[in-house]
């Protein structure tokens, strides 16, 4: 089990696993109201303690971390990672293997000061997070973010967040969900993200729940499972950012999660692009249509009638 660690980070397939850093947590709305949590064992006494971080499927780089020694760090696991290499395969369909195989792996990192709670790399481009505070938005401006997708509605508007969004030019996804321990995600709604999150025109994206724990922890397993990383090691890196609130139903779901329901994910999204192309050209063909009809209709003498001869 992963002990709390003051930063990490992870990245896609070559690059399994990162550093982040962890600023010290604060009073958060819960997400689904009080309830009773299974508590992870090696919770540390501190909210600055330490966490074990998996590097790959076959090896770990175990080290003590703070704020002057993350980037080496970084850099240190990155290297272990791409030295392990890749030993799974993908399941998904072609096209969804296809977009993840694009996302260029090189190493990558972001500004180690400053970083929102749960912050980490999922691939370079993608972010995930706790949702951000008014003092996390200065950081969220270095990463030049695109897109922000928000796992799940407030009960009142964040007009704050909002004028952020809008002030930044960043487009923000608000997806109607609710919390994993009241309803599994249902599969049209993860297919409905992951068209966002795997659409690499929307980078840089920043993906968010409310502490950045179990909706985002569900769908970034996801996301390792397209990549090809091994269950254990994707369920390592779930309890490494819920601890100390570890779900056992997300465990689950991550767990019986099967590819086979995101094939032809993108296949939905061209087709409507098409029907909505093919609409508009039939409907500009129509309306030039009855323009003629209507220009030559008026050019046509009428014969008179035999009454009026």
């Amino acid at each position: 089990m992963a002990s709390k660690r003051s930063g990490r980070t992870y990245q896609d397939e070559n690059n399994h696993s990162d550093v982040k850093d962890r600023r010290q947590s604060r009073p958060l709305k819960q997400e689904d109201g009080p309830r009773e949590e299974r508590t992870d064992s090696s919770k540390s006494s501190s909210n600055r303690g330490s966490r074990d971080s998996s590097i790959s499927p076959d090896a770990v780089v175990d080290m003590t971390l703070n704020e002057k020694t993350i980037v080496a760090v970084e850099a240190k696991i990155s290297d272990a990672a791409i030295a392990v290499g890749r030993s799974c395969t993908i399941a998904a369909d072609s096209e969804l293997t296809a977009r993840m195989s694009s996302v260029p792996m090189v190493q990558y990192s972001a500004p180690t000061e400053g970083r929102p709670f749960n912050f980490g790399i999922v691939v370079p481009g993608v972010y995930r997070s706790s949702y951000p505070k008014p003092e996390d938005f200065a950081y969220m401006q270095k990463l030049g973010l695109k897109t922000v997708v928000t796992l799940g509605r407030k009960d009142e508007p964040d007009h704050e967040y909002a004028d952020f969004m809008a002030a930044s030019g960043i487009r923000h996804h608000i997806i109607d969900m609710k919390g994993t321990k009241k309803e599994s995600i249902p599969i049209q709604t993860m297919r409905d993200i992951l068209r966002i999150v795997l659409d690499q025109q929307h980078y840089p994206l920043m993906i968010h729940c409310n502490h950045g724990k179990h909706r985002t922890g569900c769908v970034v397993a996801v996301v390792r499972k397209v990549s090809g990383w091994k269950l254990d090691i994707i369920l390592d890196e779930y309890r490494t950012y819920a601890t100390p609130k570890v779900r056992e139903c997300d465990v689950d779901y991550i767990a019986s999660f099967e590819l086979s329901q995101l094939s032809n994910l993108f296949v939905q999204e061209a087709s409507t692009r098409f029907r909505a192309r093919t609409f508009q050209r039939a409907t500009v063909f129509t309306c030039a249509v009855l323009l003629i009809w209507m220009i030559t209709s008026r050019q046509i003498p009428i014969p008179p009638t035999q009454g009026s001869l």
